[in-house]
């Protein structure tokens, strides 16, 4: 450290007042590169994360209340099924609610491509086929045995 104190005495009064201009410029940009513009940083990317997850918040809040109604067995399921048997041209020999958001259709005898474009209109409707049984009968038609359910029952 003596070393210091030694050199600067050694400098001449023009050298010294050029290294302490130096050190008066230096310093405050040194200042603002490593510690001031770090912050400015890391705070701006805080405010695109909070803005990102405010966005999150309210899209989710949205959603909320789909997941947290009750839901009844079938309920708004059942009528929609029917729609779809009734719009096919189909009549099920038994519909059964077993709750949870699914229902059960046992359909006698159906020609195949009826019974496929059944499927894909309730697919498109948005509800799953969790289930599909077919068997052929003596004649061109198939009995079928279809679990329906809505998403996320």
């Amino acid at each position: 450290m003596s070393a210091l104190p030694l050199w600067w005495r050694l400098r001449s009064r023009r050298e010294q007042r050029l290294l302490l201009a130096l050190a008066a410029v230096a310093l405050p940009v040194l200042l603002w590169l490593l510690v001031l513009r770090p912050i400015e940083a890391a705070r701006t990317a805080a405010e695109a994360d909070l803005a990102t997850a405010t966005s999150d918040l309210a899209s989710i809040r949205a959603l909320a209340p789909a997941f947290s109604a009750p839901r009844t067995a079938g309920g708004a399921l059942l009528p929609r099924v029917e729609a779809g048997l009734a719009a096919a041209g189909l009549t099920a020999t038994s519909l059964d609610s077993t709750g949870n958001g699914r229902v059960t259709l046992r359909l006698a005898a159906a020609r195949a491509q009826v019974l496929l474009r059944l499927v894909a209109g309730f697919e498109a409707e948005g509800l799953l086929v969790t289930s599909l049984s077919t068997s052929r009968n003596e004649d061109t038609s198939v009995s079928a045995v279809l679990t329906l359910a809505e998403p996320g029952a």
